[in-house]
């Protein structure tokens, strides 16, 4: 008896290697930026124009989530968006126009293979199986970044131009996972249409606490992620003299190992541990681990950004699992928002380091203390069912 399911192929290692590609364009995020630092001088000037570019960002990453364009189509032209961008980066130019263009192109690019990526494992994947599916592909993710920050390590110590060997691998591993998607395509599932009372608009929004909790603590961690990205090196270089990038794998250092180690073991763990639970043993152990830096000795620092490392690196995959788990809205809607909060993350760091230059750099890490406070009550929250 045909009982109405539709048991579709799944093509997971095509979405895995497009996250490890946008992982491997994410090391060069911090060169571009460095670029943009180096020709404009106006401080000021690139705050505004970065700040709407994530804005803009925000927005697309909601409007591609609603693309129907059937098959591999949408994947495949989030992965051609990052062609222009690895381009114009690979030209070595110093107009002002062309790096922003360049860096729009990758970020918007990087944002929608989420999307897309998301939206498909979604379609395609038993519910059961989606926290771990989710996971899986961040931990690519993860591999990717850590693969590329490896890579700038070796150009600059061979004298190599640094972005050229990275955008060649990162060319590459695009191509490959077209590939993939056009060798091994899945079907196209066409989710069901949501109740009335499910379906997005401003005042399900509005009264949808668990909706505004999310996203919120979506904002807030990327944020927080970003911090610690860009104050750590900074905060043991001044403090203790330790370059901690150069720590056990150059370009990468202590805490990003950490990060990814903690993502394998998350993903082992969600075979056997809910989400909820990981969520919230995660930000207890990321909480103590910057809280230890404030006592300002050195081992016990090295001790707190490895335990930074291992309690942030799974938020953001349970977090998102949690979301889809357990707002009920339009499900494309629903990932657009979800991947579109990211950028506005990027807004932390500014008010960060401005703490920073105004007051003292161990003011300047209650930022994203206050933030994994806020991530952890969230889970706390969750875990009760309130």
């Amino acid at each position: 008896m045909n009982s109405g399911i539709r048991i579709v192929r799944n093509n997971p290692a095509a979405i895995c290697l497009a996250f490890f590609t946008i992982g491997l364009l994410q090391a060069s995020f911090p060169l571009l930026n460095r670029h943009l630092s180096y020709f404009i001088h106006d401080e000021y000037y690139v705050r505004i124009l970065s700040s709407a570019g994530l804005l803009v960002l925000s927005f697309l990453s909601v409007f591609f989530s609603r693309i129907r364009l059937g098959k591999n189509i949408n994947m495949l032209l989030a992965l051609l968006i990052l062609f222009p961008g690895m381009i114009l980066f690979l030209s070595g130019t110093k107009s002002t126009a062309v790096l922003f263009t360049g860096a729009f192109f990758l970020l918007a690019g990087s944002l929608f293979v989420q999307v897309s990526g998301l939206l498909s494992l979604i379609h395609h994947v038993e519910k059961r199986q989606l926290p771990f599916k989710i996971a899986m592909v961040y931990l690519f993710n993860t591999a990717g970044l850590i693969s590329g920050m490896y890579v700038v390590s070796l150009s600059v110590a061979s004298g190599m131009p640094i972005n050229g060997p990275l955008i060649y691998i990162s060319f590459i591993c695009m191509v490959l996972s077209m590939a993939f998607l056009y060798v091994f395509p899945y079907s196209a599932v066409e989710e069901p249409s949501p109740p009335e009372n499910n379906r997005f608009n401003v005042r399900n929004l509005m009264s949808n606490k668990t909706l505004i909790l999310m996203l919120g603590g979506l904002t807030v961690f990327t944020g927080a992620e970003f911090c610690l990205m860009e104050i750590l090196p900074f905060y043991f270089s001044e403090t203790f003299g330790i370059r901690i990038m150069q720590m056990i794998i150059p370009g990468v250092g202590l805490f990003m190992l950490s990060f990814f180690i903690a993502r394998i073991a998350g993903l082992m763990l969600l075979r056997k541990t809910g989400a909820d639970s990981i969520f919230l043993f995660s930000g207890i152990l990321a909480i103590l681990g910057i809280s230890a830096l404030y006592i300002g000795q050195k081992n016990l620092s090295l001790l707190a950004a490895v335990m930074m490392g291992l309690g942030t690196a799974n938020i953001l995959p349970v977090m998102i699992s949690l979301a889809i788990e357990r707002i009920s809205e339009d499900r494309k809607w629903l990932v657009g928002m979800i991947v579109g909060t990211m950028p506005l993350g990027a807004f932390l760091p500014t008010l960060m380091w401005a703490m920073a230059d105004s007051i003292s750099i161990g003011m300047s890490i209650t930022i994203p203390v206050i933030c994994l406070f806020y991530i952890t009550w969230i889970a706390i929250i969750l875990i009760r069912k309130i």
